[in-house]
């Protein structure tokens, strides 16, 4: 795993800025463009660990589940991911960690700030090289198995699932928990900021078209 992780940690020297260049743009773009949710999409993917689905190979009897995820490939639309999550053992100079890692059907390699945010990170371009130190014990809680994003001010799509659920990527919501976007967020900087706390609960009731209540189990 120590060969995966550092070509990982080199690629996220190009994905990292990618992150802060998306957020920056999701942040001063009004809420409901389609360049706005795109950019907040691709901020939300650089948070994780994620490595090519080809690599999972390698460990074929570790348990794993999968979670469908609508990512982006920039501004020009969306794809569909399938990724396969697994508990594993990483060594990252000599530390490590039992960590989820995401394996990604589209090839994404990428080691986000969820694992970063527990080092200290030096990074000498003149060398291609990153140094870690870390700072605290790494504990990085299982992936979201659920998550929406704003269609617009009154409308949610779902942006996250698992094939277990009843809820299928794209599908529109009227409410979540009986709450829209706009009863929330006052802007895209503050649903980057909090969704992840509205969504942290054992489960929600969704709202679809047609006053069509779903209570989901999301833990």
């Amino acid at each position: 795993m120590e060969y995966l992780i550092q070509h990982a940690l080199f690629l996220h020297i190009i994905v990292g800025s990618i992150a802060l260049l998306a957020g920056g743009m999701a942040v001063f773009r009004r809420k409901g463009m389609q360049l706005h949710r795109a950019m907040g999409k691709v901020y939300f993917w650089a948070m994780t660990l994620v490595l090519p689905l080809s690599v999972a190979n390698h460990f074929k009897n570790i348990e794993s589940e999968i979670i469908l995820d609508q990512s982006t490939s920039g501004i020009y639309g969306t794809n569909t991911d399938s990724l396969l999550v697994k508990n594993l053992e990483v060594n990252v100079g000599g530390v490590k960690a039992q960590i989820p890692v995401e394996f990604s059907a589209l090839n994404k390699a990428l080691l986000g700030n969820e694992f970063l945010k527990h080092f200290t990170v030096i990074i000498n371009y003149d060398k291609k090289e990153i140094y870690l130190q870390k700072q605290r014990e790494i504990l990085i809680a299982s992936p979201r198995k659920f998550s929406v994003a704003i269609e617009n001010d009154s409308l949610w799509v779902v942006s996250r699932t698992t094939p277990e659920l009843p809820l299928r990527l794209g599908d529109i919501l009227l409410s979540v928990n009986g709450r829209k976007p706009q009863d929330l967020f006052a802007s895209h900087c503050d649903y980057v900021m909090k969704v992840a706390e509205f969504l942290e609960q054992d489960s929600l009731v969704v709202q679809k078209k047609g006053d069509f209540y779903l209570n989901i189990s999301i833990k």
